[in-house]
């Protein structure tokens, strides 16, 4: 992980460009090649990175599975333990996160009697921050900045092409973000994944046709977009 404690700049990962000031976190898997640049030569970029391990990440999905929270848990799994190659940008718009990774930064430097145990409890403690602050605030930082209009463009093309091959790569194109973005933007702005809302729309139409039509259950299936008709016969 990394945090920007001060400048302004570029972070060039995979195939984005992200523009980075003050309060942006990054969590980057291992192995994935990223480069900083400040945007301009007299802009310092000044950068907090925490580095941990995989065993050590384990040992506090164990601890923290203890206490059946069921959403760090899944967060911590999904964030942390099992991030393939994609990356998590959030913004710490309170420096609260900020606040913790300066603690470690002293804590590390002085190392006092019991040092490692406070990094070990403000490591927890920043996982626990940085939790939160995904779910809490990814709804304001995703849809802002012109994404509202683009997941509207998405759900306009559903409900006119529902009967065509729909995948979420396409969809994600078309707003023009990554597929794990396009994913989170859309369950945030529509309170439902976006294969549930495909589904749905499909269910709802199949629902008009069988009033409607005398057509059989493998007709309406080829023409709400799929090809054949056991998903329809769990709910018909």
């Amino acid at each position: 992980m990394f945090f920007v404690e001060e400048g302004k700049g570029f972070h060039y990962i995979n195939n984005d460009i992200v523009r980075i000031s003050r309060g942006d976190i990054f969590i980057i898997p291992i192995g994935v090649e990223h480069v900083l640049r400040p945007s301009d030569e007299n802009n310092q970029l000044v950068i907090y990175n925490v580095l941990f391990t995989i065993d050590y990440v384990q040992d506090v999905f164990k601890e923290i599975s203890k206490f059946q929270d069921e959403t760090l848990v899944e967060w911590l799994s999904s964030n942390i333990l099992l991030r393939n190659d994609n990356y998590l940008h959030l913004q710490d718009k309170k420096v609260q996160c900020l606040n913790v990774v300066r603690a470690m930064f002293l804590e590390r430097q002085k190392k006092n009697i019991g040092f490692g145990l406070m990094l070990d409890a403000k490591l927890k403690e920043l996982f626990i921050l940085l939790s939160r602050l995904d779910t809490r605030d990814e709804k304001d930082t995703m849809l802002a900045g012109g994404f509202t209009k683009d997941i509207e463009i998405v759900i306009s093309y559903v409900n006119e092409n529902y009967n065509e091959s729909i995948t979420i790569a396409d969809m994600a194109k078309l707003a023009h973000v990554s597929e794990r973005h396009f994913s989170r933007i859309f369950k945030n702005y529509m309170n439902q994944s976006f294969t549930k809302y495909l589904q749905t729309i499909r269910i709802e139409k199949s629902c008009e046709l069988l009033e409607n039509t005398n057509l059989s259950i493998t007709e309406i299936c080829l023409q709400i977009g799929y090809k054949n008709a056991d998903f329809l016969e769990k709910y018909f």
